[in-house]
């Protein structure tokens, strides 16, 4: 099995604890040698994310998507 290495990331800034679990996941995914992907807006206050807007995730190599701070709308 093929480990995934790369992963669009949503996030709802409005929910309480959304930025702190980002930053996290950033942590984690640099830790991990995974490549995070994210609209350009979330990119501007996270850095170490690959610009890359949500419609074209699976264009630059998406293998999944997580979203963090929300239900799942999102991803509708």
């Amino acid at each position: 099995m093929t480990p995934i290495r790369c992963f669009g990331i949503l996030v709802n800034f409005t929910r309480t604890g959304a930025r702190e679990a980002l930053e996290n996941l950033c942590l984690a995914a640099q830790q991990a040698n995974v490549q995070l992907l994210a609209p350009p807006n979330v990119c501007e206050c996270f850095p170490g994310l690959r610009p890359c807007p949500v419609e074209q995730f699976a264009a630059c190599g998406a293998q999944g998507v997580i979203s963090l701070g929300g239900d799942g709308s999102l991803l509708a």
